[in-house]
């Protein structure tokens, strides 16, 4: 799995990447990773990651406007145009996020998987390689997080009463097991969804595979940044 094919050029490689590169990750990973190191290509990644989140944003607008009106502070006299400019807001931070939020998260986990690279002294490849791992990999997550918004959207937004009915929306998660923990137990266990587990295992056989070293190391890197993410989502809900 590590290694490339010796009869296929780089310059056929590069030809194939562009926009499929999303899409071959999902479907023949090997072939991507293979990609990956061959051109470094993320912006196609980067483009379906953020015209996913803002679809997720349209999405779930109106239960996000449900949740800030129930988050007023009882007997509250918001007028309406406050009200709106509190969720607009909301929607403003979120789209900013939507767009930079992939360099801040995905450029730290390259820089961390680089440097481990580095430090182990198992392979020469570049940052930017492993952040477009990252990037592509991250692909599977997002459709992940889009099929939660698309449901979220088929119900009416009073059937929401917090943020736990909303990531428990599909049992796609361990939240599953638990769907009346507290908000932070439901922020930790709905990180460990079926598409995130996928989007992990993704990042660990590239990693391997990119920096040539041992599948299990590889897998426990990744498993263990997975972890801090998860935490730092409890941590945003708190």
């Amino acid at each position: 799995m590590h290694e490339p094919p010796a009869s296929e050029p780089s310059g056929a490689l590069e030809t194939r990447a562009g926009l499929w590169l999303p899409i071959t990750i999902l479907t023949r990973p090997q072939t991507a990773f293979q990609l990956i190191a061959a051109t470094g290509q993320w912006l196609p990644a980067y483009l379906v990651i953020v015209a996913l989140g803002l679809a997720e944003l349209y999405l779930t607008a109106p239960t996000v406007e449900h949740l800030v009106h129930l988050s007023l502070p009882a007997g509250a006299a918001a007028s309406r145009a406050e009200f709106h400019g509190m969720v607009a807001r909301d929607f403003g931070f979120e789209a900013i996020w939507t767009l930079a939020g992939p360099f801040v998260l995905w450029g730290f986990v390259g820089a961390l998987l680089w440097v481990c690279a580095v430090a182990a002294r198992v392979e020469t490849t570049s940052f930017r390689t492993y952040f477009a791992l990252c990037m592509n990999c991250a692909v599977p997550s997002e459709i992940g997080q889009f099929f939660d918004a698309a449901a979220t959207r088929l119900h009416d937004p009073s059937a929401f009463r917090s943020t736990n009915d909303v990531w428990t929306v599909i049992p796609a998660s361990l939240a599953a097991l638990r769907p009346h923990g507290s908000t932070a137990e439901i922020a930790f266990l709905s990180y460990w969804s079926v598409f995130a587990v996928w989007s992990l295992l993704l990042l660990g056989y590239g990693y391997a595979a990119l920096a040539k070293m041992s599948l299990v190391p590889a897998l426990l890197l990744v498993f263990g940044i997975g972890l801090v993410l998860a935490l730092a989502q409890v941590v945003s809900t708190s």
